[in-house]
């Protein structure tokens, strides 16, 4: 049986995927933390913790979908991020949870998934080549004279 040698191992493929759930469920640590800080501009009180929380989310998940063209991946690190908010917004054992029922809670409970439904329901982008561009990478069919 030929494999294709380009093509990663089970192991590498199993490590990428559990990656991606702990990258994700630490930025939803992270950011289930942060999300309540404000930033006092005179009267005004800004959700600094939010807008930097949900940012984070936002690239993590577009970036892993971008740079690995993969939405199980892009999916296990939205599932991790919302692992993350449902364990911290359960009280603690002095009662009090981490995510409040107000404004930014609620923004911070259905911001991610909302993030998250977005990236994986976008199509994927094909790579635009321009007219004379020549394909560049490994072409295993041909041998030595498929390496360019």
């Amino acid at each position: 049986m030929l494999t294709d040698p380009d093509r990663p191992s089970l192991a590498a493929r199993l490590g990428g995927a559990a990656s991606c759930l702990v990258l994700g469920f630490v930025t939803g640590a992270i950011g289930t933390f942060a999300h309540q800080t404000t930033w006092a501009v005179g009267p005004l009180r800004l959700p600094l913790g939010l807008v930097v929380a949900l940012a984070a989310v936002t690239c993590l998940v577009v970036g892993i979908r971008l740079a690995l063209d993969s939405r199980l991946h892009a999916g296990l690190a939205v599932a991790g991020i919302l692992a993350a908010a449902g364990l911290f917004a359960l009280p603690g054992p002095s009662g009090s949870a981490l995510l409040p029922a107000n404004l930014p809670g609620y923004a911070w409970t259905f911001g991610p998934a909302i993030v998250g439904g977005l990236v994986l329901a976008w199509p994927r982008v094909p790579l635009r080549r321009g007219a004379g561009a020549r394909p560049t990478g490994w072409d295993t069919g041909r041998g030595e004279d498929g390496i360019q």
